[in-house]
């Protein structure tokens, strides 16, 4: 068993003080005390530490129930800034927030795919753009958060990154922390996406599988509320699972026109993409039957525009209960993850990564 030293205590008492007030947003020494189980001794100590790290201020006085004013704490929003990065195939934005959590810039990448060659001088070139200098943007930065969308994968934004001596193939992520000497975190939008749907679904499952259908297929499972470490990492592609659908067609861009809006319409689909469709329904059902074999899912979504195709779900739903009876099926639902306004909650990961390490 690793010994705990008193280090690691007071780092660990720092990081439960710096919690409580982002989940409150101001307290006063007296209520941290009462809200972290700390001595008022202790809580006073690493609070005079972390105003002089200009981790937090005094934002002024409120009244007890005794009417004594209490001076109450705050996260300093002016201790710097961290940046999000929302990252799809149909475009990116940049989000710089202050450590309040306040968007300092909203900043439109691309309209559309591009490459991580691209997609990281487009964040460099935005960043240097804000900051106007070196020297206040190493004063201000603090980290960047890059949010994968369910139609993408991290491998699609790598970068040839090259130095005087040579050149590789490296991750955006590693790409940005060579190149501003700062904090990368991964995520991934359906790490939030579900959360949120479970959150308010009827059935309150830990069990659950995420299937986001575009341009590929990409598939994410979560067992007791935790993601499992799939083949890729967290997010699979599925894609070529779904060949006997495609005989000879190559198979982005049938999905591609699979997936387009206009063809989500029974009035638009022909009988040869019809025909499609139900091939999809079927492949997909029998992936579901698959999955549903090795975890122990209680709940389905499916994402995507072609989710909206007149018949598909019902079909998908119908397909599946026939594959696994007589054992019960999953309940299969439509997850709409690109409404979710996920780069803040990101954000708010991040700057717990930054204020509490």
């Amino acid at each position: 068993m690793k010994k705990v030293g008193l280090q690691d205590v007071k780092k660990q008492n720092r990081r439960l003080i710096m919690r409580s007030i982002m989940e409150h947003g101001s307290l006063s020494r007296i209520e941290l005390a009462q809200c972290t189980q700390l001595s008022p001794s202790t809580v006073t100590a690493l609070v005079n530490e972390l105003l002089e790290e200009k981790l937090l201020i005094e934002t002024g006085a409120s009244v007890s129930t005794g009417g004594r004013k209490r001076v109450e704490l705050s996260v300093n929003g002016d201790f710097g800034d961290i940046c999000v990065v929302d990252i799809s195939r149909h475009g990116s934005t940049l989000y710089l927030f202050d450590m309040n959590l306040l968007e300092q810039a909203v900043v439109p990448l691309s309209s559309h795919y591009i490459s991580g060659n691209d997609l990281f001088l487009a964040i460099t070139s935005a960043i240097i753009t804000h900051y106007g200098s070196n020297e206040a943007r190493k004063e201000r930065l603090h980290g960047f958060g890059l949010l994968f969308r369910e139609d993408i994968q991290p491998s699609e934004c790598n970068v040839i990154y090259s130095t005087s001596l040579s050149s590789a193939s490296i991750s955006l992520k590693e790409a940005l922390i060579t190149q501003f000497r700062t904090s990368v975190i991964e995520d991934y939008s359906n790490t939030y996406t579900l959360s949120a749907a479970l959150e308010t679904s009827d059935i309150k499952a830990h069990n659950s599988a995420h299937i986001a259908i575009g341009s590929s297929i990409l598939a994410s499972i979560t067992i007791e509320g935790k993601p499992v470490h799939l083949k890729g990492g967290r997010i699979s592609d599925i894609t070529p699972l779904l060949h006997s659908i495609f005989n000879d067609i190559p198979q982005l861009p049938l999905l591609e026109e699979l997936c387009r809006k206009e063809y989500c319409q029974e009035k638009s689909v022909t009988p040869h993409q019809k025909g499609l469709l139900s091939a999809l329904s079927a492949q997909l059902s029998g992936i579901i039957s698959m999955l549903c074999t090795l975890f122990p899912l209680d709940i389905i979504f499916l994402s995507g525009s072609i989710t909206k195709a007149n018949g598909f779900m019902g079909e998908v739903r119908e397909l599946t209960r026939q594959k696994m009876a007589p054992a019960p099926s999953p309940d299969i639902q439509v997850l709409d993850a690109y409404q979710q306004p996920i780069s803040k909650l990101l954000a708010e990961k991040l700057r717990f990564s930054v204020l509490c390490t």
